[in-house]
């Protein structure tokens, strides 16, 4: 007899966290909801973060619960990895955590409850506390005040999606069923699932801290080495690839309008998302000290799609004189982390 299926699948993705998978499986498995499954997935990690998750399952797991330990073959990369674990999931809620977080025991039913809730509510997100890699507290509640969420797509788009806390997310299994995988590898999925969920319905934000965020050296999203010898060219790799980044989702943005044209509103979302696009494409010639001629190009590109004057011109500025721009920024973000 087949077993029914869960309401939610927990999906803990993990590559190269060893050092800290194991206290992220032991609170994932602490999750204090009864009808869910577990999917640990290691995209074939180069150190023992595989060896390291069996291992913490084998010693964190209750009875009863529906488990899964998986390891890709070979690296699949950020959204292949994504779409395999999905793929075995089979419950309608998927709630994600990082092989380094650690979550609150509550944090799935509380999550489940505003699914719930509203049938169109396509995604969850909740505050974070953000810790350091030893467990110290380094900001208690990520965000001082709840993100606004509503309001057209197209204006959430040219915002950014402001308070947008991937650490935090869980989908409806229709936002990944709907669109398929992604165009593009590397595509980070908090913002392409965000994009994807406001194309369905919308999403709900609830004012909680549910998970511990690390932040380490080995973040995707924040930097945060600074005490290396070469952390001036570890910074501005960083920077560079996360604008890369976000010229890659909206590209996936895109596809996905094409995928879902259902909406009058559709063309305004496309416009949108353009004129973003020619701005971050922009913004990566200026940063990356590209050749004039390329620069001058975006800036058109950009100038057509409604940048103004004085918004280029800074792009031209930071150009000319980037290398004093990254140091500036490096020291910000070095100071907002009271590091020496």
């Amino acid at each position: 007899m087949n077993t029914p299926p869960p309401e939610v699948s927990y999906v803990v993705l993990a590559y190269g966290q060893g050092e800290y998978i194991g206290d992220s499986v032991k609170t994932a498995l602490s999750q204090e909801h009864d009808s869910m499954e577990f999917i640990f997935s290691d995209d074939c990690s180069e150190d023992d973060t595989y060896d390291r998750m069996k291992a913490a399952v084998a010693r964190h797991a209750r009875p009863g619960q529906r488990i899964t330990v998986v390891r890709n073959e070979r690296n699949l990369g950020l959204g292949p990895h994504l779409a395999e674990a999905i793929g075995r999931a089979r419950g309608q809620i998927i709630v994600f955590q990082a092989g380094d977080d650690l979550a609150t025991p509550g944090r799935t039913a509380r999550i489940a409850s505003e699914f719930r809730s509203s049938p169109d509510v396509m995604m969850v997100m909740h505050n974070v506390r953000v810790v350091d890699a030893s467990g110290r507290t380094r900001r208690a509640r990520y965000l001082a005040s709840p993100p606004d969420f509503t309001g057209p797509l197209g204006e959430l788009v040219s915002r950014g999606f402001p308070g947008l806390v991937g650490a935090s997310e869980a989908i409806r299994r229709e936002v990944f069923d709907r669109f398929g995988r992604f165009a593009y590898r590397d595509c980070y999925e908090d913002y392409a699932f965000a994009f994807r969920a406001a194309l369905l319905g919308r999403i709900s934000y609830l004012d909680e801290v549910l998970i511990d965020w690390r932040h380490h050296g080995s973040n995707m999203s924040h930097f945060v080495d600074f005490a290396s010898a070469d952390a001036a060219a570890k910074f501005r790799g960083h920077f560079l690839r996360n604008l890369k980044a976000h010229i890659t989702f909206l590209r996936q943005h895109l596809v996905d309008l094409d995928r879902c044209a259902q909406s009058a509103s559709s063309g305004a979302v496309h416009a949108a998302v353009r004129a973003k696009l020619a701005r971050h494409r922009l913004e990566l010639a200026a940063r990356s000290a590209a050749p004039w001629r390329l620069v001058a190009l975006t800036a058109r590109h950009a100038f057509r799609h409604g940048a103004t004057a004085l918004w280029v011109g800074r792009q031209l500025v930071i150009r000319a004189l980037h290398q004093a721009y990254f140091w500036a920024v490096a020291r910000n973000v070095r100071n907002s982390l009271n590091q020496p």
